[in-house]
């Protein structure tokens, strides 16, 4: 018997044939799979859909997570708003700082009275501690109460000079340097600018002052009283600190509490440091 051979069936369509790519006989590469024709479309679903929309949020979450950086401030002439400005820094509400701390030094230096009547007498060397309170505060001007306490006064005069009841005050032999100290409770000090940064005064100051020898002669007192005007300066250096400066008239006498009140007038350049709380 003779054998019938089977035609070959063929497993692509012949619709399809065309489609098919030139692949040389005897080569290893593989026909495609239709199947990976369909899943790609599913696949760039799925990431669209779902791959995509995690990441932005994942990118969201990581850039909320970080620290406001803040914007530099722009570099100008002058100094941001808030920040201390360059140098000195006058307080902008004094009102809100009136007690004053402080000290002050004042020194003849050599200087003639003012006010004449110096009979030969000055202060090399005064030491003073303050208190002060502001009881006005206005734009143009302050009004304040001072208290000084002064445990160091040091008085310069002619050893042994006299006052005779009439006549000239007689020549002593050298000169000797008296030791005192006191109290000024009376003191107004008037201060224009008080928010500027420079800041002028004027000062009236009365207390009473006891020395080891009587003041300014020998046949003088012990006790005496202190009067003083003062016109200076004060400028900050801080919000609340400032030094001062000023030239100081004090008048020297026992207020007519002895039968003989010499007295004398100084001259005197004074520097002091204050803090106001």
């Amino acid at each position: 018997m003779s054998k019938i051979k089977a035609p070959l069936k063929d497993s692509v369509l012949k619709s399809n044939r065309g489609n098919l790519p030139n692949v040389p006989i005897g080569s290893s590469r593989a026909l495609p799979d239709p199947r990976t024709k369909m899943l790609a479309p599913i696949f760039v679903a799925f990431f669209v859909f779902f791959v995509s929309p995690a990441s932005s949020s994942a990118q969201t979450t990581a850039t909320a997570a970080l620290p406001e950086m803040a914007a530099p401030a722009p570099v100008t002439g002058t100094a941001p708003t808030g920040a201390a400005p360059t140098g000195a820094a006058p307080d902008p509400h004094p009102e809100d700082h009136r007690n004053e701390f402080g000290f002050w030094m004042a020194s003849s230096f050599g200087l003639p009275a003012a006010l004449g009547s110096s009979r030969d007498a000055s202060f090399p060397f005064i030491l003073g501690f303050r208190y002060g309170r502001l009881l006005l505060v206005t734009k143009p001007i302050v009004f304040e109460y001072t208290l000084d306490v002064v445990p160091v006064s040091i008085v310069s005069q002619r050893k042994g000079a006299i006052v005779p009841p009439s006549g000239p005050i007689t020549s002593g032999s050298g000169r000797e340097h008296v030791y005192g100290f006191g109290v000024v409770p009376v003191g107004l000090k008037f201060v224009f600018n008080p928010r500027g940064r420079v800041q002028p005064f004027l000062a009236a100051s009365s207390g009473p002052f006891y020395f080891s020898s009587p003041v300014p002669v020998a046949n003088a007192t012990h006790f005496n009283f202190l009067s003083a005007g003062d016109i200076g300066l004060q400028i900050p250096i801080s919000e609340r600190r400032k030094i001062t400066i000023g030239y100081k008239i004090a008048h020297v006498s026992n207020a007519g509490t002895s039968n003989i009140n010499p007295g004398f007038n100084s001259s005197s350049i004074f520097g002091g440091f204050s803090i106001y709380r």
